[in-house]
């Protein structure tokens, strides 16, 4: 596939003075001679612009993008979005734990991108933002330049958890893009459109600075062809091995020119040892304590502001409840909301604990008061102000919904998605398995759910009746069945009865052996041919090995020897294709073994922990290949790596619609998110 060039330059606006030195932390670089295997022919771009924090000097920006850099050139594996994941994180951590030492808050809005073959994976954080030009159509990033809560993302430095977002687009010659902060969405559309159409990029940007705000800072790419040539006024930067550009060669003032540097983060500590070391928050709260006394004070002052003023906040809030008589209910609530609202307004967003705990109040007050919604304006207005609030704290990320179906006097506990198909599990009653064709672009239903005349308790086959069925999946091979590509269907006596897919009324049934050792299975998968069942009560996953097209021999236990673990509290698991085996307990905790010995697995820099967790779905078919745990109480789907860092908290703007979630499966080519509560199917996206 092809390669292609990057030709970079800038806009840098001070006070309304255009400066011809570039703007502090843009960069362009090639692979360096030693990087980890699968990088050698990427192009890293970043920008870093300094937040609302406290600024430092511009070196300081200069030396994160190229510590970001080397982060990105080194990281395990060849993954783009896994590199620019590690780099985003570990800079952010090391931001975020020298602002906790200093007491001085410093903050970046960061852009980075790689460019390999003809795809560009870009990451953002904070109110850094990009546009995308190809053939006079532009693509942004974020997609809405006018959603506050996209725009208005956590900056690096700001908090613990690194608030990424990422995107993909796809390369051709001639295409633009523009990288830079929250006042790029301030440029005009007809100026912008213009500014594009010029061929040659320096002057592109030069059109574009007419119409920039007084403090503007932009970084430029085209995307070329190597053998389209380059103007002599413009640096090239490549995305192979080859020899970077001559630092003899003169570039013109609007172009941008990074040199190579390394042991960037020994150069990023330093700067940041230097950065207003003495601006503790209890010294300019109080001045430095010149003797003991004057320190306990610091410190009882502090732990005021930990401890005693978020009870206070709940104290305040009690006693609001009790001041209301020979009113309506609805009257009480709406002088009680709003006084709270009130209490939440005036603290600062400072105080976490504090704040946290307002703005939580006001949720759960008005929930108190209209758990519906719609019964008053105000108290939905108090409503959406606290979610909002309480979203950016949490980095949750909303999502439009619509249902896919319904089906009466049903209870959806499992599915899966298989051949543009969902497959439903309806626990109500005798079970039923039910199929769903969805339409081409995965949003809508061809039809109504149609019930699998053999996948349901009391069908007779093969001269068999099927009881109750506790679980269904999917098998491509053949090894265990008589036909590949077939749902698989468990019922609670061990038997396993499999249809076609393409004719779903063919199907078979085999009775599994030992069915009666069973305490109660509640979840099964296919992996390698291997049929393996979950027994919580047991403490042990029965293991059915395939022979001639049926499983006829006994189970044999994948957990073996004297440290059988307790998983008790089991409610889902899953296999990766490397033989990785996942267990979700019904308490969110998850648990990771390799040939039935524990590995080490952690939940990394997570905002909050699932606690009542009823589904898993691995994906591994995409770019950005995660594990999904469906949170019922929380009513939210949270995303995380493969390797347990966290990603999103994904949650619906109207979340009753998952009041019941059992169960989630992904659809990484379509970017969407199927999931089953009561008894309907919602789908929403994933990015």
């Amino acid at each position: 596939m092809t390669e292609f060039e990057a030709l970079v330059g800038f806009v840098h606006v001070v006070s309304g003075r255009p400066l011809t030195s570039p703007p502090p932390g843009g960069i362009a670089e090639a692979a360096p001679a030693t990087c980890s295997r699968g990088r050698e022919n990427d192009t890293f771009i970043a920008l870093a612009l300094p937040g609302n924090g406290r600024i430092s000097s511009p070196n300081f920006y200069d030396q994160l993008v190229q510590l970001g850099s080397e982060l990105y050139f080194h990281a395990e594996g060849s993954g783009i979005t896994a590199g620019l994941r590690e780099a985003f994180e570990s800079l952010n951590r090391d931001l975020y734990e020298h602002n906790l030492s200093v007491g001085t808050r410093y903050d970046v809005h960061l852009i980075c991108g790689v460019l390999r073959r003809n795809e560009l994976i870009l990451g953002r954080m904070g109110e850094a933002v990009a546009i995308h030009h190809l053939a006079h159509q532009a693509k942004r990033f974020p997609e809405d330049f006018m959603n506050p809560t996209e725009m208005k993302r956590v900056p690096m430095g700001a908090h613990p958890v690194a608030d990424i977002r990422m995107t993909r687009f796809t390369v051709a010659e001639k295409a633009r893009l523009l990288m830079g902060g929250g006042a790029l969405s301030t440029l005009s559309t007809e100026n912008l459109r213009t500014a594009m159409q010029i061929p040659d990029l320096s002057l592109a940007l030069h059109e574009l600075q007419k119409d920039c705000p007084a403090h503007f800072a932009l970084l430029g790419v085209e995307f070329l062809y190597p053998e389209t040539g380059t103007p002599a006024q413009v640096p090239v930067h490549r995305s192979s091995v080859e020899k970077p550009l001559s630092e003899e060669a003169t570039p013109h003032p609007a172009a941008f020119q990074q040199p190579v540097r390394r042991g960037m983060a020994a150069g990023l500590r330093k700067t940041a040892s230097l950065m207003h070391m003495g601006g503790r928050v209890t010294e300019q709260t109080l001045g430095k304590p010149a003797t003991e006394a004057e320190s306990w004070l610091s410190f009882t002052t502090a732990a005021i502001a930990v401890f005693i003023v978020p009870v206070a906040v709940v104290l305040l809030i009690f006693l609001l409840w009790f001041s209301g008589t020979n009113r309506s209910a609805l009257e009480i609530c709406l002088e009680d909301t709003e006084k709270i609202y009130q209490v939440a307004q005036g603290v600062q967003d400072s105080d976490l604990n504090a704040w946290r705990t307002a703005w939580e109040a006001l949720r759960d007050a008005v929930e108190d008061c209209d758990p519906e919604g719609g019964r008053d304006e105000t108290l939905d207005f108090f409503r959406a102000e606290a979610q909002e609030k309480l979203d950016i704290l949490y980095y949750v990320s909303r999502k439009e919904t619509r249902v896919l179906a319904t089906i009466p006097n049903a209870r959806l506990t499992d599915i899966f998605l298989r051949n543009n198909r969902l497959f439903l599990l309806d626990s109500q009653g005798d079970t039923q398995v039910y199929h769903l064709t969805l339409s081409e672009d995965g949003l809508s239903a061809t039809g109504k759910p149609e019930p699998l005349p053999f996948l349901r308790g009391g069908s007779q086959l093969d001269g068999q009746t099927v009881s109750r069925i506790i679980e269904i999946d999917w098998s491509e091979e053949a090894l265990g069945f008589g036909h590949e590509n077939v749902i698989v269907g468990l019922d609670e006596k061990g038997m396993l009865v499999d249809c076609l897919i393409t004719f779903m009324s063919q199907c078979q049934a085999q009775q599994l052996q030992r069915a009666d050792q069973w305490q109660e299975p509640n979840s099964l998968h296919i992996w390698d041919g291997r049929l393996y069942i979950l027994d919580p009560p047991y403490f042990q996953i029965w293991r059915y090995e395939p022979s001639g097209g049926a499983y006829h021999d006994v189970p044999t236990e994948y957990f073996t020897g004297q440290g059988i673990p307790n998983i008790d509290e089991a409610v889902d698991f899953q296999i990766t294709s490397t033989g990785d085996l996942f267990i979700l307990r019904s308490d969110g905790l998850l648990q990771k073994y390799r040939g039935g010995i524990e590995q080490s697995f952690g939940r990394l820099a997570f905002p909050r922990l699932p606690n009542s967790a009823a589904g898993l779905f691995i994906d591994e078919s995409s770019m950005d290949s995660a594990i999904y745990v469906a949170d019922a109480e929380s009513r939210s789907v949270l995303k995380m790596s493969l390797g347990g860092s966290f990603i999103a908290d994904i949650r619906l703007d109207h979340e009753r619609a998952l009041a019941d979630l059992q169960d989630i499966v992904v659809d990484a080519r379509q970017g969407l998110i199927y999931a089953i509560s009561g008894n309907s199917v919602y789908v929403f996206p994933n990015s």
